[in-house]
């Protein structure tokens, strides 16, 4: 929670506050988790390229998705091109300044599609602003696994055609 509340709209922390004199760290390319991840897909990539029309798609839900916003942009500057960015319940504001350079990359021809899943009723994703980010996080306390975040998630049927839905749409959208 720590990741995505610190890093889902910029990865600029000011440790100190917003009032704090101009000492701005930049946190997020030394996560752990995030290290790991891009590691990985660098590791994988290498061992085994793409084939014609074979796709580099990074998919993330929650932390997930900003996790694989944090991923694509530091494969980006290794030089891969990202095919689809999909973006599930991502709690990063379509305005914030990740988002705009995700966006960027977009326009460059550096990545292919962002493709956002906002779940309907969910107040963690996409929020505008931090307040509606806390009432999201509210809502998931309160609700617990009944909160519209996990629509995507828990087990049953509904969920099932929710899922298949999102595939269809994915499809749509070009991802192989």
């Amino acid at each position: 929670m720590m990741f995505v509340s610190n890093y889902r709209n910029t990865d600029i922390v000011q440790p100190f506050g917003p009032f704090s004199p101009k000492f701005t760290m930049s946190f997020a390319q030394d996560d752990k988790m995030l290290k790991k991840a891009v590691n990985g897909i660098v590791s994988d990539m290498s061992n085994r390229k793409l084939k014609d029309g074979e796709q580099l798609n990074m998919a993330g839900y929650s932390y997930g998705a900003v996790l694989q916003e944090y991923a694509t942009i530091e494969l980006v500057k290794k030089g891969y091109k990202v095919d689809n960015l999909i973006l599930i319940g991502s709690p990063t504001s379509d305005n914030s300044e990740l988002m705009g350079t995700l966006k960027q990359y977009k326009k460059d021809g550096k990545i292919g599609n962002i493709i956002r899943y906002d779940i309907p009723g969910d107040k963690l994703s996409n929020p505008k602003n931090g307040i509606e980010f806390t009432e999201g996080i509210k809502q998931g306390a309160t609700e617990g696994d009944n909160a519209h975040h996990f629509d995507l998630a828990r087990p049953g049927q509904q969920t099932d055609d929710k899922i298949k839905e999102l595939g269809i749409l994915l499809l749509k959208n070009g991802v192989k």
